[in-house]
């Protein structure tokens, strides 16, 4: 029969080796002594995060992709762009972000991607965003060379458009 014994640990290794050394020796630890070792471990271990944080982390309304979470990619996109808009936080650069999606600017252009995403150009301010289909931003600032800048998105997104319609009616 083999027998499992568990101790608490400071760095991860401890615990294998008092459990070797309990094992080797034919004992293992009472019950007030695991119960002591563990509420020691608990006064200097710290959290240990095993996964990458997630968008249900943080309050932010912002895409995730496949390298980041939605959090993650507002707090890049802030970094990057945050100070064009006057904001303070990732926070309140997202909700900038959300609202000019949500409700655009009169005369706003827009273009819808088969996948959902939407583009939006706003030449009077000169503002351009990328949001999904569930209308979470994927990128928000001020383009450098303006409005041909959304010319040059337009001309890629009719080309994939015209791409996309040629390989659907070869098959």
């Amino acid at each position: 029969m083999t027998a499992l014994g568990l101790s608490a640990c400071d760095g991860g290794g401890s615990a294998a080796l008092a459990a070797r050394d309990h094992a080797a020796a034919g004992s293992f630890p009472s019950a007030e002594e695991t119960r002591l070792t563990s509420r020691d471990a608990n006064l200097t271990s710290a959290p240990i995060r095993l996964s990458r944080p997630s968008a249900e982390d943080s309050d932010i309304a912002w895409a995730s992709s496949r390298q980041a979470s939605g959090a993650e990619n507002a707090q890049a996109r802030f970094e990057k762009y945050g100070a064009e808009f006057d904001a303070a936080t990732p926070d309140a650069y997202a909700a900038k972000a959300v609202a000019f999606l949500k409700k655009p600017p009169a005369g706003a252009q827009t273009i819808e991607r088969a996948n959902g995403d939407r583009l939006v150009y706003d030449a009077k301010s000169n503002v351009f965003a990328v949001g999904n289909e569930d209308g979470l931003p994927r990128t928000f600032f001020h383009p450098r060379d303006g409005a041909a800048y959304w010319t040059q998105q337009k001309a890629v997104e009719a080309k994939r458009t015209a791409s996309a319609s040629r390989s659907s009616s070869d098959s």
